[in-house]
């Protein structure tokens, strides 16, 4: 698999994110942690803003404690196309739970909702960081008004506190 990595990356132009982003997913996976960040960095290089790839760099960061650099990275990927961010407003707020920073996740699971309300990640994933931290009601809330997107009649409240 890492020579046909090598053969793909050695013809990729700047658009071939995928393939620089596989790789390193593929090298975490095998443990392969340092190379897997310099592959990250290497793609980065030749295209520093492709949303994906910083996405999943801001993620590979995060599981790596390097919490600093993954929300600069997260921040670049919600800047290079804002439309465009749920996504990435959802995997940041994963990730700032996961962190231990349910607030700040709250604030960026509304973020990726403000940019796309039928955004289903966004509201799957802050239901169930509501049901984990023992907040039932505004999980049952998320989810009946991720439920009313299909008759756009949306009534909650979408405040972090």
């Amino acid at each position: 698999a890492r020579r046909l990595f090598k053969e793909g990356t050695a013809h990729a132009l700047s658009d071939s994110c995928e393939i620089w982003q596989s790789w390193a997913l593929f090298e975490e996976r095998q443990g392969r942690i340092g190379e897997a960040r310099q592959i990250f960095e290497t793609g980065l290089e030749l295209a520093p803003n492709n949303q994906s790839l910083l996405q999943s760099y801001a993620i590979f960061l995060s599981k790596c404690k390097d919490h600093e650099k993954a929300r600069r990275l997260f921040e670049a990927g919600v800047n290079v196309c804002p439309r465009d961010a749920a996504p990435c407003y959802t995997a940041w707020a994963q990730s700032e739970y996961q962190g231990g920073n349910p607030s700040e996740a709250r604030r960026l699971f509304q973020e990726a909702l403000r940019v796309n309300p039928s955004h289903a990640p966004a509201w799957k994933a802050w239901s169930s960081m509501e049901e984990s931290l023992g907040m039932s009601s505004r999980a049952h809330s998320l989810r009946m008004a991720s439920f009313g997107l299909a008759s756009g009649d949306i009534e909650i409240n979408l405040e972090t506190s």
